[in-house]
Order: C-alpha cells, then structure tokens, then sequence
C-alpha cells in the first residue's frame, strides 16, 4: 500500500485553514524550501518559485497582500529561498539576491523600511542567504557575509544598510535563528554570531540550528549535539547551561528546531521529532518515512522525501490512527452529523461528530470510523446532540447533551459521555432534535427534554427532565424539531408540538398544541422532519404535509400544507430529515425529495419537488437533520451527508454526499477526529481487486459550503472542468493511504467537503467518466 504521510493542503488549496492534505510530486531530489511564521516557499525542479500561506506584508511576493490558500507562482530560475517570519529571500542562477515581505527591521535592505508585496534586488553576486525574525544574512561568492535588519545581538544595528561581519571564500553553509546566525567553512568549522563578536564552536560540522536559546548541530559523523541555555519545551528554563557542544544522539543528517518543536532527518532518511522532551534527555520518535530535506518554523514542517513528494505537518504531529470498515448492520440511525447501526447480535457502531459525548467516547473527539459502543442493544435513536439506547432487557439509555433535560434523568449536567440509565420497560424509542419519545410495553407513551412549542404533549410547555406519561394505547412514535406524531394500535394518527407550517396535519389548529390532536384514520407508519411530516397507509399510499419550501413533501410543488397529501403508492418505509424526505419502494428503491445536487461530481441544482429514485435494491433508511443512512439488501451500510446552503431567495439547495461503508472492494473511507480547532483526517483508497494494476486515475476534490468545485493535480487546485478534468495520480492502480495532520484548525473550512475517488481508464476523461458512472467515489466534511 502507497502511504502518503501528513500531506499539505496549502500546497493546492484546500482552503483557509486546511493545513494537512495532499501531496506534491517531484522527479528529483534538488529542491530548496523554506518555512515563514505562516508563508511558505518552495523552488521545484524547474527553478520556479512557489509561495502561498499568509500574506499581510507581501511576503509571498505576488504583488498582493492577499491571503493564498494554494501556491502561486512567483518567477524562474531560483536557485536558493529563505523565510524569516514575515519577509523572504531568494537567490537565482545568476547570483542576483531579492528579498520581500516584511522591511520593518530593514531586513529587505531597503532603507525606507517600508514592505514590499514583490521580490526587489537586493544585489548581484550571492551564494548564500538564510533568515529568521527580521533578520537576513547572506554570503557573497567574494566571501562577504552581510547582515541586515534586526542585528542587535550580532552588530551594531543600522536599519536597511548591510553590515560586514566577515570576510571569507570559504563559507559553505548559511543558518540563521532569531538574533543569532551561524556559518560553516569548508574546513568544517562552524561559527556563531550572537551576543557579540564570532564565536567558533568547534569542527566537523555539517549544520546548525537554534530557537534564539538552545543550539543544536550535526556533525560530519551524524552526530547530534547541543549547547547554550538548556530548558524544557515550553519555556520553562531549567538552569542549565552547555558552554560548550554535548552529544545527543548518533546517525542524524540534518536537525531543526524552532520554538517548541524539533524534527531531524537520520542517515537511513527517517524522521525524529523533538517536542516536549526532557532537555537533558529528549525524546525522540521515529517515523518510517524516508525523508531528503526539510524546513521548518514554529510548529510547521516541510519536508520533502526520497521518492520527490514534499509533505506537510503542523504541530510537530506525524501519527494516524489506522481503521477498517464494518457491514452487515440491521438497524441505523442518523444524528446531526453522526450516525448509529446495530448488528444483529445487538453491538453498536458508531461514527461521525462527538462534541458533547453523544458517541461514548471521553475525549469528545470524531471519527468516520464506525467504532463498537456499546453491546446488547434493540434499538438507538439519535437527537440534535444526544443518543438513546435501548437494551433487550426492555431499560433505555440516554448519553450527550443535556441542556434541556432530554437525558432525562434530572441531572445538572449538561453533557454525559457515559451512558445513564432513563428507565426499563421501554420497547420503542424516538428523538430528532431536543425532546423524546418513548413507548413502553403497555401502549403508554412517555416524553421528555424540550417543550418550548409543547412538543411532549403534556399539556404544558414546560421542560421536563424525567419521563412524563402523555397517554395509552400507542404503537408508533415519531419526534420532529418541535412537534410529535404518533400512531394509535386502531391506526389513527395524532400530532402535537409546534404548527409553524402546518406540520401538524390539521388545518384548524393553532401554530402550537400542547395536547395530542387526531389526525386521520388507517396508518401504519410515520416520519417527522424539522417542521413536516409523512405517513405511509396501509396500502402502501405515502402522504405528506407541512413546510415544503425545498420541495421536501414530494408533492411535485413548494407550497406548505397543513393537511395530509397523497404523493403516490408502493412505499414500504419513511425517513424524514430537517428539509428533505426519504422513501423506500416496494422494488427497493430509494427515493428522495428536496432541492437537490445530484450525486455526482458535475451537475446543476435541481428542484425536484417530487420523490425520485436514487438507489435501487435498498431494505432500510434513517434520518437525521441533515444526513441519511440506508442499508443496501447486500448488507453494505451507506451514510450520506445532505449540506443545506440557503440562497439569497431563501431557497434551499442540498447536496447529496455520500460516505460509504463498504464490507466489500472498492473501499474508501476517513477517519475525521477532534474537535473543529484541532482536527484530524485520514483517507484510504482501496481499488477493488478487478482494477488492481489496472490503468486509471485518482481524483481529488474540494467543494467549499459556498459553493463551486475544485479538483487537485500533484501542484495545484483549478476550478472543476468537466471537459477537461484534472487527475490527482494517474499509473497503475493501487492502495493509498494520505495520513492528515493532527489538530489542525478547520475554523475557516467549515462546511467544506473532500472527495476521494477513482476511475479505470487511459485519460483522465475516461476515468471520470468511469468514476460518474460506477459512483465509485466518497466524500466526508472536514469541518462541522
């Protein structure tokens, strides 16, 4: 299996804060990179110079301030680049030296001390530079080594004009830290200013580093030593202090540090990584991965490895959890942005966001990994952001939020990642949003949680943090956003809760009632949306009433109903979502109704204000506000996220993504874990064995909640071109694994989606159109 390790999603756009996806593909080893404070630069094998990152002072040197979530480029013929903070560098074939970005300290070598958004030549001649915070340091092929900028700790400062620090042909190497620069001579000695005049270290050197305090440097042999002021990560000084270098470790080939984090490359090409280690012993991890060169600043590494792929981590974090795929499910059910399946032996799985404990799991962190919670268990219901359970034995279960008591067990909680004991006797469950329902043996009927429009029924609109009794003689049982629907045992129907758009089903009533009212005669199953409502008759006639702006009744137009609607015949199940509506045909289709993306990676919103079929051979489905699930007659498990982007006419528009869970090849699939902030994604293709070796191409794709689609190559994102589509890796199929940074901050991406998908084929064009019509494709948000 091909392992792609925390890629980069700055290297392509994959939007604002989506540092750590993708992969850039190189042919050869002589690369030169360099990493700012927030900007990031690359040469590739051309010569050409890509930057992209943050850009408040036109450090990427495009001629803007623009932040660039993928490269741009910005000219040819580079042979050498350097980052400080905020300002970079540069030297091209023909020694000419240029720098941009940040001229606050004259590090630009430009008096006025005023930024530059494009490189300007500092000078001809160069063979080196290096940078740190507001300093820039350069050699010249004569020997000068000059200093500009921020040199209080190396020389006398002079803002923008360059300093002379010495005078020597023999320089081969350039470091700089902040206040601190160090340089090697051909004889292996390596030098350090700061604090006064040169210092020399000692000999045997290959290279240096610092993060203004602690040094660190590799000698000829592989050794890693260090001196200076000693201290725990963190800043959090210890006393100690090395006069002179101390061995640390053998076999390195190159060692960085900045701030808290340390990375180093050993001799066989694997990466260590210093982070919150002892200072008197650091602890190093390996990484199998077989690196070249590297750059780093902060907690941002670029490193580029010996197959020629330049990768990306943030936070110092190289490690993803691996996962596997489930099937053979019996029951499912859809929560806001997670979901729930039972196997028939009664375990529970389960996936998606956690952010309150509703999965069980202490660290409130997500996964799209079905993962087993729980055992011996009849049915789930999954609410806005809590989960019901309910066990064999006839007791029920609550765990997640509980703001509004829907735990219901009358705690001043607010959220429970351990599973509390509801009641016993219970022998059918429902919930959608905050407030339950729930049936015992007898035909009573309970409720709990929310009862702002009197969703419970009691009678009252007050919240209710324990079980309350509402009637007898009930068999079914369906919990909307703010309204109830339940069945009688004689097949009535009856509707209570909020009327806002007549999802109450009777045109006489108010916009809310707090009692059950009587609906009509001769049902057999019920599904209850966010504000509608269906119901399925005995003879297989479905009917719909409520809000209906998205088409979502199925009723063929956009107008609420406030009564029953006959849509069609030959249903056998019902879902209901917050502005969509699921069926299932007694052929075993699945249709949906809505406003709608159609399934696929090209097509135009359409309205489809009438139930179509999606899927066929399907034999159960569930709802939640803005995902479904189905369970296909071959046991694969299918979990599809709708997004709703409203547009300026209030009209709603949904996207039908789906993230599969397959037992059976192809197999594609992620693991998303950690809150919003601090995010991690892995992605795994595995071909099915028929296409196996088989020519073809993999697809990439980033669709932001704004709307628009963008496909990746091995250099950048481009607009989607359905005439003319871009392929992420073309050869011989096989598995791919691409590892995504730990606790990166999604912030800004949320809502986008990625799609990871395959085709066989000689062109990319043939295998899009391979990929479109297998659906041979996945998708998972990145940020919700």
């Amino acid at each position: 299996m091909s392992r792609i390790r925390p890629t980069s999603g700055s290297l392509h756009r994959t939007l604002a804060a989506l540092t750590g996806l993708l992969l850039l593909t190189s042919p050869a080893i002589a690369a030169t990179m360099a990493a700012g404070k927030q900007h990031y630069l690359y040469i590739d094998d051309n010569g050409t110079l890509w930057a992209w990152g943050h850009n408040e002072h036109g450090q990427l040197g495009n001629g803007s301030t623009r932040y660039e979530h993928y490269p741009v480029k910005i000219g040819s013929g580079y042979t050498a680049v350097a980052a400080g903070n905020t300002h970079s560098l540069a030297i091209k074939a023909d020694g000419t030296f240029w720098a941009w970005g940040s001229n606050e300290e004259g590090q630009l070598g430009d008096t006025d001390l005023a930024d530059h958004p494009q490189p300007r030549l500092v000078g001809e001649g160069f063979k080196l530079i290096a940078a740190a915070q507001g300093l820039s340091l350069a050699v010249k092929n004569n020997g000068n080594l000059l200093g500009w900028g921020d040199m209080r700790n190396i020389n006398t400062p002079r803002r923008g004009l360059p300093q002379l620090l010495d005078t020597d042909p023999s320089y081969v190497a350039l470091f700089a830290s902040p206040g601190r620069g160090f340089a090697i001579k051909a004889d292996s000695s390596l030098w350090e200013w700061g604090g006064g005049n040169p210092s020399l270290i000692g000999y045997g050197f290959r290279s240096a580093t610092s993060n203004g305090s602690i040094r660190y440097g590799v000698k000829t042999d592989g050794t890693l030593v260090r001196w200076g002021q000693l201290y725990d990560f963190g800043y959090c000084y210890n006393g100690d202090y090395l006069s002179t270098p101390t061995y640390v470790a053998p076999g390195f080939k190159d060692f960085l540090i900045d701030n808290e984090t340390g990375i180093g490359i050993k001799d066989d090409g694997s990466v260590v990584v210093l982070v919150n280690g002892s200072s008197r012993s650091p602890s190093l991890f390996a990484n199998p991965l077989q690196f070249e060169s590297m750059a780093l600043r902060g907690n941002d590494i670029l490193a580029r490895n010996s197959e020629g792929k330049l990768v990306f981590w943030k936070n110092g974090d190289f490690f993803a959890a691996e996962h596997g795929h489930q099937s053979d499910f019996s029951t499912v059910s859809a929560g806001n942005n997670f979901g729930l399946a039972i196997k028939p032996n009664g375990d529970v799985w389960a996936w998606g966001a956690n952010s309150f404990g509703q999965l069980g799991r202490e660290d409130l962190g997500s996964t799209l990994s079905p993962t087993k919670i729980d055992t011996g268990t009849l049915a789930v219901a999954s609410g806005l952001w809590h989960t019901l359970f309910l066990k064999a034995d006839g007791s029920l279960w609550a765990r997640g939020r509980n703001t509004e008591g829907q735990l219901g067990v009358a705690s001043d909680k607010e959220f429970s990642t351990d599973a509390l004991r509801v009641g016993h006797g219970f022998t059918a469950i429902s919930t959608q949003n905050v407030h339950n329902l729930a049936l015992k043996a007898d035909g009573s009927l309970w409720a709990w949680g929310d009862n702002t429009s009197g969703q419970l029924g009691d009678g009252s609109q007050t919240q209710r943090t324990t079980p309350v009794l509402i009637g007898n003689g009930f068999s079914a049982i369906a919990a909307g956003g703010h309204h109830s629907l339940a069945l009688k045992t004689d097949g009535s129907l009856w509707a209570w809760g909020g009327n806002e758009a007549g999802q109450l089903g009777h045109p006489g009533a108010d916009r809310l009632s707090a009692v059950p009212i009587k609906i009509g005669e001769g049902y057999t199953a019920i599904a209850a949306g966010w504000q509608h409502s269906l119901a399925l008759k005995a003879n297989g006639s479905l009917w719909t009433w409520g809000r209906n702006q998205c088409g979502q009744l199925g009723a063929g137009h956009i107008n609420n109903l406030d009564a029953p609607q006959l849509v069609g015949s030959g249903y056998t199940a019902i879902a209901a979502g917050e502005n969509f509506s699921v069926a299932l045909t007694l052929k075993g289709e699945l249709q949906l109704a809505g406003w709608l993306y159609p399934p696929a990676w090209s097509g135009v919103p359409q309205l489809k204000p009438y139930f179509e079929t999606i899927r066929e051979q399907v034999q159960a489905i569930a709802a939640g506000p803005e995902q479904f699930i189905y369970l296909k007659t071959d046991g694969t498990l299918q979990y599809v996220q709708v997004t709703q982007n409203f547009a300026l006419s209030n009209a709603g528009k949904l996207q039908v993504r789906p993230v599969v869970f397959r037992g059976t090849q192809p197999e594609m699939s992620a693991v998303v874990q950690g809150p919003l902030d601090r995010r991690s994604i892995q992605l795994k293709l595995t071909p099915a064995d028929a296409h196996l070796q088989k020519n073809g191409h993999v697809f990439i794709a980033a669709a932001p909640s704004d709307g628009g689609l963008l496909m990746a190559s091995a250099i950048h994102w481009q607009p989607h071109n359905p005439t003319k589509p871009q392929a992420f890796w073309a050869g011989a199929l096989e598995p791919l694994t691409i590892d995504l940074i730990k606790n990166a901050d999604l912030s800004t991406a949320f809502g986008t989606t990625l799609y990871l998908g395959y085709g066989v084929g000689s062109t990319p064009e043939e295998s899009l159109a391979d990929l479109l019509r297998s659906q041979r494709y996945e998708a998972v948000h990145l940020a919700h």
